[in-house]
Protein backbone atom coordinates (compact mmCIF):
# COMPACT_ATOMS: atom_id res chain seq x y z
CA UNK A 1 0.00 0.00 0.00
CA UNK A 2 1.43 3.29 -0.76
CA UNK A 3 0.44 6.54 0.59
CA UNK A 4 -0.72 9.40 -1.12
CA UNK A 5 2.07 12.03 0.39
CA UNK A 6 4.38 10.11 -1.68
CA UNK A 7 2.95 10.77 -5.12
CA UNK A 8 3.51 14.64 -5.19
CA UNK A 9 7.56 14.48 -6.17
CA UNK A 10 5.88 12.32 -9.15
CA UNK A 11 3.01 14.35 -10.21
CA UNK A 12 5.11 17.33 -10.52
CA UNK A 13 6.37 15.53 -13.71
CA UNK A 14 3.21 14.58 -14.79
CA UNK A 15 1.97 18.19 -14.54
CA UNK A 16 4.72 19.06 -16.76
CA UNK A 17 3.60 16.33 -19.20
CA UNK A 18 0.24 17.63 -19.05
CA UNK A 19 0.89 21.04 -19.63
CA UNK A 20 2.93 20.45 -22.67
CA UNK A 21 0.43 17.98 -24.09
CA UNK A 22 -2.44 20.49 -23.42
CA UNK A 23 -0.07 23.01 -25.47
CA UNK A 24 0.39 21.43 -28.21
CA UNK A 25 -3.08 20.24 -28.72
CA UNK A 26 -3.77 23.99 -28.10
CA UNK A 27 -1.06 25.41 -30.80
CA UNK A 28 -3.36 26.34 -33.74
CA UNK A 29 -5.42 27.91 -31.08
CA UNK A 30 -3.27 29.83 -29.19
CA UNK A 31 -5.21 32.64 -27.48
CA UNK A 32 -6.58 29.36 -25.08
CA UNK A 33 -3.62 28.06 -23.79
CA UNK A 34 -3.18 30.58 -20.90
CA UNK A 35 -7.20 30.41 -19.84
CA UNK A 36 -7.11 26.07 -20.30
CA UNK A 37 -3.34 26.14 -18.04
CA UNK A 38 -5.03 28.84 -15.36
CA UNK A 39 -8.07 25.94 -14.97
CA UNK A 40 -5.68 23.33 -15.01
CA UNK A 41 -3.40 24.73 -12.55
CA UNK A 42 -6.47 25.83 -10.06
CA UNK A 43 -7.75 22.20 -10.49
CA UNK A 44 -4.14 20.55 -9.25
CA UNK A 45 -4.32 23.50 -6.40
CA UNK A 46 -7.45 22.86 -5.39
CA UNK A 47 -6.68 18.93 -5.50
CA UNK A 48 -3.55 19.52 -2.98
CA UNK A 49 -4.99 21.71 -0.52
CA UNK A 50 -7.78 18.98 0.11
CA UNK A 51 -5.48 16.32 0.18
CA UNK A 52 -3.16 18.36 2.66
CA UNK A 53 -6.33 19.02 4.60
CA UNK A 54 -7.00 15.26 5.40
CA UNK A 55 -2.97 14.79 6.03
CA UNK A 56 -3.25 17.32 8.41
CA UNK A 57 -6.03 15.10 10.52
CA UNK A 58 -4.89 11.63 10.95
CA UNK A 59 -8.78 10.22 11.43
CA UNK A 60 -9.55 11.84 8.02
CA UNK A 61 -6.70 10.43 6.43
CA UNK A 62 -6.68 6.68 7.97
CA UNK A 63 -10.73 7.33 7.03
CA UNK A 64 -9.77 8.23 3.59
CA UNK A 65 -6.92 5.39 3.14
CA UNK A 66 -9.85 2.43 4.51
CA UNK A 67 -11.98 3.75 1.70
CA UNK A 68 -9.38 3.25 -0.57
CA UNK A 69 -7.52 0.00 0.89
CA UNK A 70 -11.21 -1.81 2.28
CA UNK A 71 -8.81 -4.99 3.07
CA UNK A 72 -5.59 -2.64 4.44
CA UNK A 73 -5.61 -4.34 8.37
CA UNK A 74 -2.94 -1.84 9.09
CA UNK A 75 -5.45 0.68 7.90
CA UNK A 76 -8.37 -0.66 9.62
CA UNK A 77 -6.14 -0.99 12.79
CA UNK A 78 -4.66 2.83 12.48
CA UNK A 79 -8.19 3.70 11.80
CA UNK A 80 -9.55 2.21 15.10
CA UNK A 81 -6.03 4.14 17.20
CA UNK A 82 -7.40 7.03 15.72
CA UNK A 83 -11.04 6.42 17.28
CA UNK A 84 -9.90 5.38 20.55
CA UNK A 85 -8.25 8.39 21.14
CA UNK A 86 -11.18 10.15 20.57
CA UNK A 87 -13.47 7.89 23.03
CA UNK A 88 -15.27 6.14 20.08
CA UNK A 89 -15.16 2.85 21.99
CA UNK A 90 -17.28 1.45 19.21
CA UNK A 91 -16.02 2.70 16.54
CA UNK A 92 -12.54 1.50 17.56
CA UNK A 93 -13.30 -1.95 18.27
CA UNK A 94 -15.14 -2.39 14.69
CA UNK A 95 -11.89 -1.26 13.24
CA UNK A 96 -9.41 -3.67 15.27
CA UNK A 97 -11.95 -6.48 13.98
CA UNK A 98 -11.78 -5.49 10.59
CA UNK A 99 -8.21 -5.69 11.16
CA UNK A 100 -8.06 -8.59 12.50
CA UNK A 101 -10.28 -10.21 9.78
CA UNK A 102 -7.96 -9.49 7.27
CA UNK A 103 -4.72 -10.26 8.79
CA UNK A 104 -5.35 -13.04 11.22
CA UNK A 105 -1.51 -13.16 12.07
CA UNK A 106 -1.37 -9.55 12.59
CA UNK A 107 -0.59 -8.93 16.57
CA UNK A 108 -1.44 -5.03 16.95
CA UNK A 109 -4.94 -5.09 16.62
CA UNK A 110 -5.42 -8.39 19.04
CA UNK A 111 -3.11 -5.63 21.48
CA UNK A 112 -5.12 -3.05 20.96
CA UNK A 113 -8.71 -4.82 21.55
CA UNK A 114 -7.14 -5.83 24.76
CA UNK A 115 -6.48 -2.49 26.02
CA UNK A 116 -10.48 -1.94 25.33
CA UNK A 117 -11.08 -4.72 27.18
CA UNK A 118 -9.41 -3.69 29.90
CA UNK A 119 -10.74 0.17 30.08
CA UNK A 120 -14.02 -1.79 30.51
CA UNK A 121 -12.58 -4.34 33.14
CA UNK A 122 -13.20 -7.14 31.32
CA UNK A 123 -9.77 -8.51 32.10
CA UNK A 124 -10.29 -12.10 31.43
CA UNK A 125 -10.83 -11.11 27.89
CA UNK A 126 -8.39 -8.76 27.83
CA UNK A 127 -5.65 -10.67 29.00
CA UNK A 128 -7.27 -13.53 26.10
CA UNK A 129 -6.67 -10.79 23.39
CA UNK A 130 -3.26 -9.62 24.77
CA UNK A 131 -2.01 -13.22 24.55
CA UNK A 132 -3.31 -13.80 21.55
CA UNK A 133 -0.78 -10.71 20.33
CA UNK A 134 1.72 -12.19 22.18
CA UNK A 135 1.38 -15.40 20.33
CA UNK A 136 1.82 -14.03 17.17
CA UNK A 137 4.51 -11.27 18.44
CA UNK A 138 6.81 -12.23 21.57
CA UNK A 139 9.16 -9.23 21.04
CA UNK A 140 6.55 -6.11 21.26
CA UNK A 141 7.23 -5.32 24.77
CA UNK A 142 3.57 -3.10 24.91
CA UNK A 143 2.28 -5.98 24.99
CA UNK A 144 3.96 -7.98 27.70
CA UNK A 145 3.48 -4.78 29.63
CA UNK A 146 -0.38 -5.13 29.02
CA UNK A 147 -0.44 -8.84 30.04
CA UNK A 148 1.51 -7.53 33.47
CA UNK A 149 -0.97 -5.09 33.96
CA UNK A 150 -3.92 -7.22 33.25
CA UNK A 151 -2.31 -10.67 35.41
CA UNK A 152 -2.12 -7.90 38.37
CA UNK A 153 -5.64 -6.84 37.94
CA UNK A 154 -6.82 -10.11 38.26
CA UNK A 155 -4.64 -10.73 41.32
CA UNK A 156 -1.98 -13.24 39.42
CA UNK A 157 0.71 -11.91 40.71
CA UNK A 158 4.05 -13.61 39.97
CA UNK A 159 2.64 -13.72 36.35
CA UNK A 160 2.57 -10.14 36.49
CA UNK A 161 6.01 -10.13 37.82
CA UNK A 162 7.37 -13.02 35.03
CA UNK A 163 5.87 -10.37 32.30
CA UNK A 164 6.82 -7.17 33.84
CA UNK A 165 10.69 -8.13 33.73
CA UNK A 166 9.89 -9.80 30.10
CA UNK A 167 9.18 -6.27 29.34
CA UNK A 168 11.94 -4.31 30.86
CA UNK A 169 14.00 -7.07 28.84
CA UNK A 170 12.54 -5.77 25.69
CA UNK A 171 12.39 -2.38 26.13
CA UNK A 172 14.90 -1.24 29.63
CA UNK A 173 14.33 2.23 29.21
CA UNK A 174 10.52 1.86 30.04
CA UNK A 175 9.83 3.07 33.19
CA UNK A 176 6.41 2.14 34.69
CA UNK A 177 7.77 -1.43 34.27
CA UNK A 178 9.91 -1.05 36.75
CA UNK A 179 7.99 1.34 38.97
CA UNK A 180 4.99 -1.41 38.86
CA UNK A 181 6.94 -4.67 39.56
CA UNK A 182 8.85 -3.04 42.20
CA UNK A 183 5.07 -1.72 43.79
CA UNK A 184 4.35 -5.74 42.92
CA UNK A 185 7.26 -6.61 45.55
CA UNK A 186 6.53 -3.85 47.94
CA UNK A 187 2.68 -4.97 48.49
CA UNK A 188 4.06 -8.63 48.97
CA UNK A 189 6.93 -7.14 51.40
CA UNK A 190 9.88 -8.00 49.41
CA UNK A 191 11.93 -5.11 50.35
CA UNK A 192 15.00 -6.71 48.70
CA UNK A 193 13.60 -6.72 45.21
CA UNK A 194 11.53 -3.93 45.77
CA UNK A 195 14.99 -1.95 46.83
CA UNK A 196 16.82 -3.35 44.03
CA UNK A 197 14.13 -2.76 41.03
CA UNK A 198 14.06 1.18 42.41
CA UNK A 199 17.78 1.29 42.35
CA UNK A 200 17.10 0.44 38.30
CA UNK A 201 14.50 2.37 37.85
CA UNK A 202 16.53 5.75 38.88
CA UNK A 203 18.85 4.96 36.05
CA UNK A 204 15.94 4.92 33.19
CA UNK A 205 14.80 8.24 32.04
CA UNK A 206 11.83 9.77 33.82
CA UNK A 207 10.35 13.40 35.08
CA UNK A 208 12.07 15.44 37.79
CA UNK A 209 8.62 14.08 40.03
CA UNK A 210 9.22 10.78 39.30
CA UNK A 211 12.68 11.04 40.88
CA UNK A 212 11.93 13.02 43.49
CA UNK A 213 9.29 10.21 44.22
CA UNK A 214 11.38 7.13 43.53
CA UNK A 215 14.25 9.13 46.32
CA UNK A 216 11.35 9.07 49.01
CA UNK A 217 10.43 5.43 48.07
CA UNK A 218 14.05 4.03 47.72
CA UNK A 219 14.50 5.69 52.02
CA UNK A 220 11.27 4.44 53.22
CA UNK A 221 11.87 0.63 51.19
CA UNK A 222 15.89 0.73 52.87
CA UNK A 223 14.12 1.89 56.44
CA UNK A 224 11.44 -1.43 56.17
CA UNK A 225 14.34 -3.81 54.78
CA UNK A 226 16.59 -2.94 57.56
CA UNK A 227 13.58 -3.49 60.21
CA UNK A 228 13.08 -7.06 58.14
CA UNK A 229 16.34 -7.86 58.41
CA UNK A 230 16.99 -7.18 62.14
CA UNK A 231 13.46 -8.89 63.14
CA UNK A 232 14.90 -12.25 61.03
CA UNK A 233 18.32 -12.12 62.94
CA UNK A 234 17.03 -12.00 66.16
Amino acid sequence: MMADRWLYPASAFFALFLARLIFILLEKKRELVPVVTIAFVIFLTSFTIKRNHIFKNDLLLFTDTVMKFPESAVAHNNLGVEYKKRGYIKEAEREYRLSIKYAPDYNLPYNNLGVLYGLAKEHEKALESFQKAYERNSKYALTTYNMALTYKDLGKIEDSNKFYNISIGLNPTHYDSYYNLAANYYRAKRFKETLDVLKRAKNVPHSEEDEKELKQKIEMVSRFLKQQEEEAGR
